[in-house]
């Protein structure tokens, strides 16, 4: 068995359970990991403010990294930020807005809207900071960002339906396509597999001394491309499909279960 000396794991739906909420037993496994002097952090689509409150709860050990790879940093120290210009977006972006879907971009260390929509009004009472963006055309031509996310809006227009005006882009943008719901989109090149690759080098530990856990079409890659991949039992096929491992349990017990097989 391959020996893991780093153990990166997927947020949402994989590490957090439906709730968003962590359970006790995963803290104390991932204490157990510190203890062994193998290194642990999470790799999400998140922007880091949207990964720091549960960073705040775990004994990470390494840098964490955020949108999807674009985005590898430990406390207020950027180590890699992956960019592009929102303008060659900026069609597929404002057309999706036109349509009522969600449209969002993570740019200079603020996670903007492009239009306010029920989910962004769901956030803002939950107390998420969304800020909407009027982009004059100057903003197109200046700004950069980390990544997009587009979400169809709930009963709204199915994504699958919209996904045909994606179809240019995929061979210009690192896209995560999650059918019926939206995507995200990444500068070229750049996706979780990446974000592990580089976080590797920092760290000083080979790909084939990694364990990541995910769930989503974001994780595919990650999990095909780790050391050992494991797909928490209720990730979508393709990452259970991809996975070395595909655990017993759902969620964090999920990732408790590939720990304690791989690791300890």
């Amino acid at each position: 068995m391959k020996e893991i000396k780093l153990v990166v794991s997927d947020l949402d739906d994989t590490f957090l359970n439906k709730e968003k909420t962590v359970i006790p037993e995963l803290i104390r496994c991932v204490e157990e990991l510190k203890e062994r002097n193998i290194l642990f952090s999470f790799i999400s689509g998140r922007p880091p403010y949207g990964i720091q409150p549960y960073a705040e709860q775990v004994p990470v050990t390494g840098p964490l990294v955020g949108c999807n790879g674009a985005v590898i940093y430990r406390g207020d120290l950027v180590l890699a930020r992956h960019s592009f210009s929102l303008g060659l977006l900026r069609e597929i972006m404002e057309k999706s807005a036109a349509l009522g879907m969600t449209v969002l971009f993570y740019s200079g260390d603020t996670e903007y809207t492009l239009s306010e929509t029920e989910w962004t009004r769901d956030r803002f009472k939950g107390g998420r900071s969304l800020p909407v963006k009027s982009m004059s055309p100057g903003d197109w031509k200046t700004m950069t960002a980390e990544k997009v996310n587009i979400m169809s809006p709930p009963g709204g227009m199915e994504f699958s339906v919209f996904r045909k005006e994606l179809e240019p882009l995929l061979s210009l943008f690192s896209v995560a396509l999650y059918d019926g719901f939206g995507c995200e989109i990444a500068a070229p090149g750049i996706n979780k597999a990446e974000g592990l690759r580089e976080l590797c080098s920092i760290v000083k530990v080979p790909m084939e001394n990694t364990l990541a856990v995910g769930d989503n079409a974001n994780d595919l890659e990650m999990v095909r491309e780790a050391g050992i991949g494991a797909a928490v039992a209720n990730a979508v096929e393709p990452v259970r499909n991809a996975a070395d491992y595909v655990c017993q349990n759902q969620y964090g017990l999920g990732v408790l279960e590939a720990i304690r097989r791989f690791c300890f």
